[in-house]
C-alpha cells in the first residue's frame, strides 16, 4: 500500500538516481572529449583528475537535489483513491500535475542529451580506449527508450499504464547502461582472462600514447606547412 513516505521517495528517487547515473557518464565522456580534442599540446587539461570528476558529479547531484526539493514543495506527496469503475478502488500516489512531475525529470533529460552529444564526439577515439564506444551505444539506446516511453507516460490518463510505463522505462534504461558498461568487462574476466593482465593493459596504454603522439605531431606538421604556405604567398 502506498504511503506519503513511499510516494515522496518515488518523486525524489527517480530523478536523483538518473542524475547520479548519467551525471557520472557525462563527466566521463566530457573528460574523454577534452583529452582527444586536439588542443592538448597547446595547454594542459583542466579538471581531469579523479577528484575533480567526483566534485563535478557532486555538483550535478546537488542541482538535482534542489530541483527535487522544489518539486516536493510544489507538489507534496499524498495518497488518494483511484476509481477505475464503480466497483473497484485503488490507493495511488496523488499527482497534482504532470508538469510538476516533469520538473524532477527535466535536469536528468538535459544530462542525457549532453552525454549523448559527447558520446557522438568521442565515437572515433583510438581503439585502445574503446570504453567511450560502449557509453555511446548505451546513450543511443537510452534516447530511443526515452522517446518511446516518456510520451506514453504523459499522454496516458490511465494510472496503471503510467505506472507500468515508468517502471519499464527505468528498468530498461538501467539494464542498458549496466549491460553496455560491464558485460564487456565480465567477458574479459570470464572468457578471455589472458587480456585481464597488467602487461596487456600496459601495451594498450603505450599504443594509446603513441597514437596521441602521432596525431599531435601530424597536426603540428600540418600547422607548420600551412603557416609556411601563407608566409610564402604573402
Amino acid at each position: 500500500r502506498p504511503t506519503v513516505l513511499t510516494c515522496g521517495m518515488g518523486q525524489f528517487g527517480v530523478g536523483f538516481c538518473f542524475t547520479v547515473c548519467y551525471g557520472a557518464l557525462l563527466t566521463k565522456t566530457n573528460r574523454i572529449a577534452r583529452i582527444f580534442s586536439g588542443d592538448t599540446h597547446k595547454k594542459p587539461i583542466k579538471c581531469s583528475s579523479q577528484g575533480s570528476q567526483v566534485i563535478i558529479l557532486l555538483l550535478l547531484t546537488g542541482v538535482q537535489v534542489i530541483v527535487s526539493l522544489v518539486q516536493l514543495v510544489l507538489s507534496p506527496p499524498a495518497v488518494t483513491h483511484y476509481y477505475p469503475d464503480r466497483f473497484h478502488s485503488f490507493l495511488v500516489c496523488y499527482d497534482e500535475g504532470e508538469y510538476v512531475y516533469l520538473l524532477g525529470l527535466g535536469f536528468p533529460c538535459i544530462l542525457i542529451v549532453l552525454c549523448t552529444v559527447y558520446a557522438v564526439k568521442t565515437r572515433s577515439v583510438p581503439s585502445a580506449y574503446n570504453e567511450a564506444r560502449h557509453i555511446a551505444f548505451a546513450m543511443y539506446m537510452t534516447c530511443a527508450i526515452s522517446m518511446a516511453f516518456i510520451p506514453l507516460y504523459f499522454v496516458s490518463t490511465d494510472v496503471k499504464v503510467k505506472t507500468i510505463s515508468l517502471c519499464v522505462f527505468t528498468n530498461l534504461n538501467s539494464t542498458v547502461v549496466v549491460a553496455n558498461l560491464y558485460v564487456s568487462k565480465l567477458y574479459v574476466i570470464i572468457a578471455a582472462p589472458e587480456k585481464n593482465t597488467r602487461q596487456h593493459y600496459s601495451q594498450k596504454a603505450r599504443s594509446l600514447s603513441n597514437n596521441m603522439g602521432v596525431n599531435s605531431a601530424s597536426k603540428q606538421g600540418e600547422q607548420k606547412r600551412s603557416d609556411s604556405v601563407n608566409s610564402s604567398s604573402r
